[in-house]
């Protein structure tokens, strides 16, 4: 990335690829070791393909950053909550974007990230952030947000699975604050731990619509709209966020989104592709709930990425 130019991809092939946190130093004082440039997408091989793990630090980050992309991998085991930081909590464990526009994650997983707020996904002062294809799961927040938090920014989430985060003083899944502009499609918030009810900022501007959504624990605000529902949406299993045949969710997206089979659109990250209507009653293990984890065990590194 260091020595991308704005139209450059830097592809990254598969394997884990682990990054120590470095020592902060002026101007900036970061102590992230990969940080953003306008201009540049980062691509992955695939989601669980390429994985990125920075223990003790932001695992992406971002600041006065336009037109950027992050696609087609995993964040994993990040932030400033896991072993090995120097001190001190800040927003955004997987990924923190701020001051920034027109950025865009595409087909990525936020998962096993830990931070203050937002610990898979963090967006302050930031405009034009659009966030589709992405499953957000298992990360945790000391405060809110364990899987995003969204302050002072316009977000656009589409297509998103937010399930299995957690927080310690409220909304595990997506918590938005004063100031910002969130639409939320065809997503799934779901299973998430942090309950403390719903809150009331008169500022914020909140459109959902198309989604499944659990309770106060998986967004911040009592949500009416368009086509959302409140229905367990059948996950294979508690770590495998596919759809089981008789979900809910199959078919009852936007309809006038198309999955790439051509039926109408699905709710969540992962559409179950030629889905037919089943009569075979669905597995119920997928209603527990996991607690995200806050530990990760160090990987391997892998190959070295090249910019193109």
């Amino acid at each position: 990335i260091n020595a991308a130019s704005p139209g450059d991809t830097v592809r990254v092939a598969t394997g884990t690829y682990t990054y120590p946190r470095i020592t902060p130093a002026a101007p900036d004082y970061v102590d992230a070791p990969i940080i953003m440039k306008s201009g540049v997408c980062l691509e992955g091989a695939g989601i669980d393909q390429t994985i990125i793990t920075v223990p003790g630090t932001w695992g992406i980050y971002m600041s006065g950053v336009s037109y950027a992309t992050i696609k087609s991998l995993t964040v994993k085991g990040s932030g400033h909550l896991k072993p090995g930081s120097g001190g001190g909590v800040s927003d955004g464990g997987g990924i923190f974007i701020t001051n920034s526009n027109n950025v865009q994650l595409e087909s990525c997983r936020l998962t096993d990230n830990s931070e203050n707020n937002g610990g898979g996904l963090a967006v302050l002062y930031s405009s034009g952030v659009a966030v589709s294809r992405c499953l957000i799961d298992r990360n945790y927040a000391r405060n809110v947000g364990g899987g995003v938090s969204v302050g002072a920014s316009s977000v656009n989430l589409t297509n998103v699975t937010i399930a299995n985060n957690a927080a310690s003083y409220a909304v595990g899944g997506l918590y938005y604050s004063s100031g910002s502009a969130i639409t939320l499609k065809n997503s799934i918030l779901w299973a998430n731990l942090g309950d403390r009810g719903f809150f009331s900022f008169s500022s914020v501007q909140s459109t959902v619509s198309y989604s499944d959504i659990g309770s106060s624990a998986d967004i911040g605000e009592s949500v009416s709209g368009t086509g959302n529902i409140k229905a367990n949406p059948f996950f294979v299993s508690i770590t495998d966020y596919n759809l089981q045949s008789t979900s809910p969710v199959i078919n009852a997206g936007d309809p006038s989104l198309f999955d790439t089979d051509g039926s109408r659109s699905d709710m969540g990250a992962y559409p179950l592709l030629g889905a037919t209507t089943s009569t075979t009653a669905p597995t119920t293990a997928t209603t527990a709930t996991t607690t995200a984890a806050t530990t990760t065990t160090a990987s391997s590194t892998a190959t070295t990425s090249t910019a193109t």
